[in-house]
């Protein structure tokens, strides 16, 4: 936990100078505005005359915020219809795209109009009466801050392990999904990045399945010897040409009689592969997954564990109304 507090307050760091630096500049921007009589032109200050450590950040800081139109969600993620039972039994609420999918099959009609549907047949499952989350209506915003601009679909439980799941913990399941802001999503994805960073370190045995691909140290001789002759033959001692000529001609199955490596020969050694499949690689998802072996009371350890980090990392001031963090992990 101390490595996490570390990280984050790096990171946390990083964007509070981003905005001072940003504010300083505004304001030096507003001074010289103030200062000028129409005489002549001062030059702004350029982003040239920045730090590099501080360029590098508003870079990343820029992209960050250009990329939220893309990243944050077109529609709201709740729609709050409301679904009864045709006893009149509130049974949950749910989307426009769920009601129609009822209403197309003639499987429910308009209670209310775009308010609250009613089904056509009798549901094998109703609400338990203190499970009152899928009932409520929710709110379209941060379940942190409150924020209700430029949100996204969050999963508490990270998604690369969730689909791992088996069926009837993916499901109707939308419990472990919430809302929040780019910020904010920002810094959770920060938290549970370090976390599962941890959970693979902890469980990885065999640093063998570790990486996907394996690097052939003698083919990236090759190749490295090939471009030091391509790129800058003229400039190399004459015992050093000869040497990266033996090993590229050792690897074509070239000898002396060829009078040389053609231009052709370099250049495909040059753009020639040098790693290959690890087979023994193991996704850092499927290893933590493959520890809870399907067993009902493991995976709802893990949600839970997920849930209780998610709260204690993120201190969420708005969740909905009866979110819990022991509610059931599977339908």
């Amino acid at each position: 936990m101390r490595n996490l507090s570390l990280s984050v307050a790096a990171v946390l760091g990083a964007v509070c100078l981003v905005e001072a630096y940003r504010r300083r500049r505004r304001r030096t921007r507003d001074d010289d505005d103030d200062n000028d009589d129409g005489c002549g032109d001062e030059d702004e200050e350029s982003e040239s005359d920045m730090p590099s450590h501080v360029k590098r950040l508003l870079h990343k800081e820029d992209r960050r915020r250009q990329s939220k139109r893309h990243l944050a969600m077109k529609k709201p993620l709740y729609d709050n219809i409301e679904m009864y039972s045709p006893d009149d039994v509130l049974l949950c609420t749910i989307s426009i795209k769920k009601a129609e999918w009822y209403l197309k099959r003639n499987l429910g009609r308009w209670k209310e109009e775009y308010k609250a549907l009613q089904l056509l047949f009798d549901p094998k499952a109703k609400p338990k009466d203190e499970n009152t989350y899928n009932t409520t209506h929710k709110k379209n915003a941060c379940v942190v801050c409150g924020d209700s601009k430029d949100f996204m679909r969050h999963y508490i439980v990270p998604y690369c392990y969730r689909q791992l799941f088996p069926t009837k913990y993916k499901t109707h399941m939308p419990h472990d999904i919430v809302i929040l802001c780019s910020q904010c999503h920002l810094q959770c994805e920060q938290h549970t990045q370090i976390r599962q960073k941890e959970l693979d370190q902890s469980l990885r045995k065999d640093p063998k399945t570790l990486h996907p691909r394996i690097n052939n140290h003698a083919l990236h001789k090759v190749r490295s010897s090939a471009l030091a002759l391509y790129k800058r033959r003229d400039q190399l001692p004459q015992k050093k040409v000869e040497e990266y000529e033996r090993i590229v001609m050792n690897h074509f199955g070239l000898d002396d009689e060829t009078r040389g490596i053609s231009k052709d020969v370099l250049e495909e050694a040059t753009t020639m592969e040098t790693s290959g499949v690890n087979k023994d690689f193991i996704p850092s998802a499927d290893l933590i997954v493959s520890t809870l072996a399907n067993n009902p009371s493991s995976i709802e350890t893990f949600v839970f564990e997920w849930r209780d980090f998610f709260v204690d990392t993120m201190q969420p001031r708005f969740l909905p109304v009866g979110w819990n963090v022991r509610s059931p992990v599977h339908i």
